[in-house]
């Protein structure tokens, strides 16, 4: 009994793998190039979802660093519950109203799935921002410095998220 008990939970586990899988950090670089959008977003209010996988959330786009996504409108998007890099936040409490989150989207082409866009599911395609973010940034420089700026201004380690995807 004990071993079909422990079958199943593999079996689950890895059911739950393939429907949903995360990948490691690949750089900077590379994750701005695989994203179509790139945001600073205001969580608004929970919409659909368990907490599972991807659960919709009313956005507010405060900054938007790559795509075509007008600087505060507001939409519902899909954010996965991934583990966030960076010393202030963790999904460990899901994605919180009135909360900051700089996020690397993808049009979201999934039936199941509500919302316009989807955070890719990459680790390091969410990052829970500090209450005292800085949004004036300088628009003339590429995005890649800005992102970069915006890191360094939220005393993120680039290093550190790089180890991490690398080792998960």
């Amino acid at each position: 009994m004990k071993t079909i008990a422990i079958a199943i939970a593999c079996m689950l586990f890895v059911a739950v793998a393939i429907a949903f899988p995360v990948h490691n950090y690949p750089g900077l670089a590379e994750l701005i190039d695989r994203s179509t959008h790139i945001a600073l977003i205001r969580i608004n209010a929970h919409v659909a979802g368990d907490g599972q996988t991807y659960d919709t959330y009313n956005v507010t786009f405060l900054e938007v660093f790559k795509g075509d996504i007008l600087i505060n409108t507001t939409q519902d998007i899909a954010l996965a519950h991934i583990q966030m890099p960076g010393s202030f936040g963790s999904t460990e409490s899901g994605f919180q109203p009135k909360q900051k989150y700089l996020v690397f989207l993808e049009v979201n082409t999934f039936t199941n799935i509500m919302g316009t866009h989807r955070n890719k599911p990459i680790i390091g395609s969410c990052w829970k921002l500090r209450d005292d973010v800085n949004l004036e940034m300088d628009s003339s420089q590429t995005t890649h410095d800005r992102l970069e700026s915006l890191f360094d201004a939220q005393g993120w380690e680039m290093k550190a998220v790089t180890e991490q995807g690398r080792s998960g």
